[in-house]
């Protein structure tokens, strides 16, 4: 009896894997820029219904209805230790990417509300950006332990 016992609770040990490592970091970072993604496109949603909004909205709104789902089910795919975890990652931090460059820098030439602070702070912001995803990239393609955590 105690033996079945034991084994049942090996399964969910075993099934309940926790991230560790830099893979957790990663997860970190996804989740942070899920929930800021997600409250941006709740914020868009909401002026479509109360105020009179412009094409970049709609163009913001398309990119965040991409990203959310992408990014949303990458993390779900990591947290699950799946194997195409680390394709769809990389697919939403490349449409995350294009969403930066229209928010940080193509909408606000659109908008005509251009400033050099504003351009270098968009371009800096969006430099930052690219290096973290080269890197997490990089990490997620090449790392052994990556490789070992995300069988299934």
């Amino acid at each position: 009896m105690a033996k079945k016992q034991k084994r049942k609770r090996n399964k969910v040990k075993n099934k309940f894997k926790v991230v560790h490592g830099w893979l957790a970091i990663v997860l970190i970072i996804f989740t942070i820029s899920a929930l800021n993604a997600s409250y941006l496109l709740i914020q868009r949603i909401n002026w479509l219904f109360t105020l009179p909004i412009g094409t970049g909205v709609y163009i913001s709104m398309l990119f965040l209805l991409i990203y959310c789902p992408l990014i949303w089910y990458s993390i779900y795919l990591i947290m699950e230790h799946k194997k195409k975890a680390i394709k769809f990652s990389i697919i939403a931090l490349i449409a995350g990417f294009i969403f930066n460059l229209w928010f940080y820098l193509v909408g606000l030439i659109i908008l005509s509300q251009v400033t050099r602070l504003i351009i270098y702070n968009g371009i800096s912001t969006i430099l930052f950006n690219l290096i973290l995803i080269l890197i997490i990239i990089s990490y997620l393609r090449k790392s052994k332990r990556v490789k070992a955590t995300l069988i299934r």
